[in-house]
C-alpha cells in the first residue's frame, strides 16, 4: 500500500462513527494498527508496523511522522508485536493493547501500591485558585449562547493553575454553527476541523481556541448550570469535568483526576458520585480509588514538629 493510500485510510478511520472506541486495521508491508485519537487530543493516529518495515530504515532512533491536513498527525511506530511487553501489562492484555478502562485501572493499582502520604506542595498552594493566564473573553461574543470552558484551562477552577497552549470550550452541537459564525465576525480565524466534532480557531491575537460540539446526554444540564473560575469565565462543573477526564484517560488526565478529587470538598464529591452513578456507573469503583489516591496527598507525614529547625540552631551565624 502506498503512503497516500495509508493517509486516505487514516481519514476514513476518523470518519468512522464511534471512532473513539473502535479499532481499525490496515495493511502496509505488514500488519498495521490504527489507534483513533482520544477526546481532547490533536488528532494523533498511531500506525504500528513491524520494525523490519522498509519505512523504518534510516530512522532507528524515532518514528516516521507524516503531517496531514486538518491538524492530524500520522505517527508510524514499530509494532508492539516486535517489542517486549512488560509482564504486568501482558497479564491483562497479552497483545499489549490495553483498553482505556484497563489502562486507567492499571495506573490506579500502581498508584495504590506506590503512593505515600503527603505531597510536595503546601496545602495553601493546593487550595489556591488563580486566573493568572489571560485567555480570550468570549462572554460578549457568545452572549445568549450556553458555553463552558473544559480541558486544561477549566481545571484552574478546581486545582492549582498551570500553563497550557490553548483554550477549549464546549457548546451544544445545535449551537455550533452560530458559535463559529459569531467568532468569525469578531475576527477569529478558522484554522481547521478537529479530530472530534468542532473547530480550531485563532483569536485576533493568535491564541488557539478549540470549539467542541457536544452531544453528551448530560450536556444540557451542564451548560445550564456552569461554575465560574477566578476570572468569572463559565467553567464546566466538577462532576462533568471528571466524566470527560475519565473518558480521555491520558496520563495527565489521571493526575488531574486525583488532584481535583483529592482536594474537593465532601459536598462536591457527593455531587460527582451522583453524576457518575447516573451517566457512567461502570466507573464508580475507579472513581472511589481516584478519590482515595487524591486524599492521600493531604495526609501530613509523621514528624516531630517540636524539633523542627533544631539542626539550624547549631549552625554558625553569618553575623557572628
Amino acid at each position: 500500500m502506498e503512503i497516500i493510500k495509508l493517509i486516505r485510510h487514516a481519514h476514513l478511520a476518523l470518519k468512522t462513527p464511534g471512532y473513539r472506541t473502535t479499532q481499525a486495521k490496515a495493511r502496509f508491508s505488514g500488519r498495521c494498527f490504527v489507534a483513533p485519537p482520544i477526546y481532547g487530543g490533536a488528532g494523533v493516529i498511531n500506525i504500528n508496523l513491524p520494525s523490519t518495515n522498509p519505512l523504518l530504515s534510516g530512522c532507528p532512533l524515532g518514528p516516521i511522522v507524516v503531517f496531514l491536513p486538518a491538524r492530524l498527525k500520522l505517527s508510524i511506530l514499530p509494532s508492539m508485536s516486535n517489542a517486549s511487553i512488560p509482564p504486568a501489562i501482558a497479564r491483562i492484555a497479552p497483545d499489549g493493547q490495553l483498553t482505556p478502562r484497563q489502562k486507567r485501572q492499571f495506573m490506579i493499582q500502581m498508584g495504590l501500591r506506590r503512593q505515600r502520604p503527603g505531597t510536595g506542595s503546601s496545602h495553601e498552594f493546593m487550595r489556591g485558585r488563580t486566573a493568572m493566564y489571560l485567555w480570550p473573553d468570549l462572554r460578549p461574543i457568545l452572549q445568549g449562547i450556553d458555553w463552558v470552558l473544559i480541558g486544561d484551562v477549566a481545571t484552574r477552577a478546581y486545582m492549582p493553575e498551570r500553563a497550557t497552549k490553548d483554550m477549549d470550550i464546549l457548546v451544544h452541537h445545535t449551537d455550533g454553527d452560530e458559535v463559529i459564525h459569531r467568532l468569525k465576525a469578531a475576527g477569529y480565524k478558522v484554522i481547521s476541523q478537529l479530530a472530534v466534532p468542532g473547530y480550531l480557531l485563532h483569536s485576533p491575537e493568535g491564541i488557539e481556541v478549540d470549539v467542541l460540539f457536544g452531544r453528551y446526554p448530560w450536556l444540557r444540564e451542564a451548560l445550564k448550570n456552569p461554575g465560574y473560575d477566578m476570572a468569572s469565565y463559565p467553567v464546566i462543573r466538577l462532576p462533568y469535568l471528571i466524566i470527560l477526564k475519565m473518558a480521555a484517560n491520558r496520563g495527565r488526565d489521571l493526575g488531574d483526576l486525583t488532584t481535583m478529587l483529592g482536594w474537593a470538598a465532601d459536598a462536591d464529591l457527593d455531587a460527582v458520585r451522583a453524576v457518575v452513578a447516573r451517566y457512567s456507573p461502570e466507573d464508580l469503583e475507579d472513581l472511589e480509588s481516584l478519590i482515595y489516591l487524591g486524599r492521600q496527598e493531604q495526609v501530613m507525614p509523621d514528624a516531630d514538629l517540636s524539633t523542627a529547625g533544631s539542626s539550624l540552631a547549631h549552625e554558625p551565624s553569618f553575623n557572628e
